[in-house]
């Protein structure tokens, strides 16, 4: 099983300037930071399933099903994150998992990957979170603040999961990687 994800949290709210291109990299800039997780959603690519997180606890229960996750810009950010709320133990099996980051396969944006894509994923891209929004509009189960951010996690693990099955169709295996 293939899941796609994404993650909200203060990650970009720390200074970073440029970017980050190895998980060491990221490890030694955030040191010291402390995370916070805001909400995630996760999408099965086999059968297009969404679930939205907001408990990091939750989330990795469900990665660490996959036998591959797939991410854009995960191994500097959204692993990175959960690196740090999870046991070193639970961080080991998502690492140990084949992981399609594709940040840079196409541009190292994800709207600049999308347009790259397709004129219909770079249209998707803009439309994807203000109807996610409309939908969580009348949810209880969320604050006004989780709704916001579970609309770009939702727009992003979607528009990942559209770019990673033209990437695996490619043969392209440049960023796809397996640290143990």
């Amino acid at each position: 099983m293939r899941i796609c994800f994404d993650t909200a949290s203060n990650y970009f709210w720390s200074p970073l300037g440029g970017y980050l291109n190895t998980p060491a990299e990221a490890r030694s800039v955030f040191l010291e930071e402390k995370f916070r997780f805001d909400c995630a959603t996760a999408v099965v690519l086999e059968t297009g399933e969404s679930f939205d997180y907001t408990d990091c606890r939750e989330l990795y229960r469900h990665l660490v099903l996959a036998d591959e996750i797939v991410t854009f810009n995960g191994r500097t950010c959204d692993l990175i994150v959960l690196e740090k709320l999870l046991t070193p133990e639970e961080s080991e099996k998502l690492w140990h998992k084949t992981h399609h980051d594709l940040k840079g396969w196409l541009d190292q944006s994800l709207e600049g990957s999308a347009t790259r894509y397709s004129c219909n994923l770079a249209v998707a891209y803009r439309r994807l979170r203000e109807q996610r929004l409309a939908d969580l509009e009348m949810s209880t189960a969320y604050t006004d603040f989780q709704r916001q951010a579970l609309a770009g996690t939702y727009r992003d693990a979607l528009v990942t999961s559209e770019l990673v099955l033209a990437y695996l169709n490619s043969n392209n295996r440049e960023f796809t990687s397996i640290d143990s």
